[in-house]
C-alpha cells in the first residue's frame, strides 16, 4: 500500500486535536505478497463432445478510499463525538478462488449444446465494525473502522444452446441458476450492529445480489438479396428473477429514519421477476468508399415496468405502505392535502428500470 499504521488501532494518541503518530506507533504498512495459480484445460472426448475445466485464484485491491487514511481526517474522526467510520491501512486484497467444469456436445450439423457449473468463493471482504477496546489517548473510545472479515459463495450452472445460422436466422438460448451467500453484500451490510457495538455476525444468508435465474433468448435474421439485401433483425428477450431483500416493519420513507426493523430472516425474500425486449434493425451501406451500417434500436420494445427495489415494509416499488397503518392513517386524516404529495414523493425512478427507448444511429468501419 505504501502507506503507514498505527502499532495498534485500539490504541491511538492525539495531541492539540491532531494525531500523534509518534505516541501511536506509526510505521510502514508490509506489503501483501500473493501467488495466483491459474490452470485450465480442454479435451476432446470424440469428435462431437469436448469437456473443459479451469482452476484459478485472484487477488484484487481494496477500494482506495478505504485503504488510505489521512491523519487529519482520523484525527476528526476521533474529535467530533458521533459515530464515524475511518478508512484502514492494513487492508487486505480480497482473494477468490474459483472453479469451473463443463461439457459442448455438437447436435446435429448446426447446433451445440454447452453446460457449465461454477463455484466462487470469496474471502477478506470488507466489512465495517467496531474496534473493539479503543482507546484514545488512554480513555475508552468508540469508533469503527473499515477491516477484512466478510465471506462469500457464488454457485450454479448455466446451460447454453448456440445455432449456427441457417438459410439467414442464428439463434442462441442461455439460462443459468445460481445462489450467492455470504456474511454481508458490502461493508455496510451489518452497519447497524457494528455502530450498537454487537458481536458482529457471521451466519451465511443469501446475498443483496442474489438472483437465481437469469436467461436469455436471442434471434438474428439477415437478408442477402433482393431489395432488402444487407438488412438485418435482430430479438433479444432477457429474462430474471428478483434480487434479494429483507421484510421488515413497515416505516414511512418520507418520515422515518430509515433503520428497517426486520421481520424475517436477511434477505429472504425477493423482488418480482424482470423481464425486457429488445429490438435492432439495421441495414448495411456504402458511403464514400466506407462501410456503414445505418440502425434502428428499441430498448424495452414492450415497455415493461421491470423493478429494482422495493420498500422492504410492503414489498411494493412505489408505496411504502405507512398510510395503510394506524398512525399513517392518523397523518392523512389531518393533513389530507398533502396525501397526494407523499405518493408522489415515493415515486423513486430508481426503483424500476428504464422505460422504452428508441435510438437511431450510424456506424462507419475501414
Amino acid at each position: 500500500p505504501g502507506t503507514q499504521e498505527a502499532a495498534d488501532w485500539a490504541d491511538i494518541y492525539l495531541s492539540d486535536g491532531a494525531l500523534d503518530k509518534v505516541a501511536s506507533g506509526y510505521a510502514d504498512v508490509e506489503a501483501y505478497t500473493y501467488i495466483n495459480p491459474r490452470v485450465g484445460f480442454s479435451f476432446p472426448v470424440s469428435d462431437k463432445t469436448k469437456i473443459h475445466a479451469q482452476y484459478g485464484k485472484f487477488t484484487q485491491h481494496p477500494i482506495l478510499n478505504r485503504l488510505y487514511l489521512s491523519d487529519t481526517r482520523l484525527a476528526s474522526n476521533l474529535t467530533q463525538g458521533n459515530m464515524t467510520v475511518s478508512p484502514n491501512p492494513s487492508l487486505k486484497p480480497e482473494q477468490t478462488t474459483q472453479y469451473e467444469v463443463g461439457l459442448t456436445q455438437q447436435i446435429g450439423g448446426y447446433a451445440a449444446l454447452g453446460i457449465t457449473g461454477f463455484y466462487k468463493e470469496v474471502r477478506d471482504y470488507t466489512m465495517m465494525a467496531n474496534i473493539q477496546g479503543a482507546k484514545v489517548n488512554t480513555a475508552l473510545f468508540s469508533w469503527a473502522q473499515y477491516m477484512n472479515g466478510d465471506y462469500g459463495v457464488v454457485k450454479g450452472m448455466s446451460v447454453n444452446m448456440n445455432m449456427r445460422r441457417i438459410n439467414g436466422l442464428l439463434a442462441n438460448v442461455s439460462y443459468t441458476l445460481s445462489f450467492a451467500e455470504g456474511t454481508g453484500t458490502d461493508p455496510a451490510s451489518n452497519w447497524n450492529i457494528a455502530w450498537t457495538g454487537d458481536t458482529y455476525p457471521t451466519m451465511i444468508n443469501p446475498l443483496e445480489y442474489d438472483q437465481r435465474h437469469t436467461g436469455s433468448v436471442m434471434f438474428d435474421y439477415r437478408l442477402d438479396s433482393g431489395v432488402l439485401a444487407n438488412t438485418g433483425v435482430n430479438l433479444l428477450y432477457q429474462f430474471g428473477s428478483g434480487t434479494a431483500y429483507t421484510p421488515s416493519l413497515t416505516e414511512s420513507a418520507i418520515f422515518g429514519r430509515g433503520w428497517y426493523a426486520p421481520t424475517a430472516a436477511v434477505n429472504s425474500a425477493y423482488n418480482p421477476w424482470t423481464s425486457t425486449l429488445d429490438l435492432k434493425v439495421d441495414r448495411s451501406l456504402n458511403i464514400a468508399g466506407y462501410d456503414a451500417s445505418l440502425y434502428v434500436l428499441v430498448l424495452n420494445v414492450l415497455d415493461t415496468d421491470n423493478v429494482d427495489e422495493v420498500f422492504p415494509g410492503s414489498g411494493d416499488a412505489g408505496n411504502d405502505g405507512y398510510l395503510n397503518t394506524l398512525e399513517g392513517k392518523t397523518w392523512a386524516t389531518g393533513n389530507p392535502a398533502a396525501v397526494d404529495f407523499y405518493n408522489a414523493r415515493l415515486q423513486d425512478p430508481r426503483n424500476w428500470d428504464a422505460p422504452r427507448q428508441v435510438r437511431v444511429g450510424l456506424t462507419f468501419g475501414l
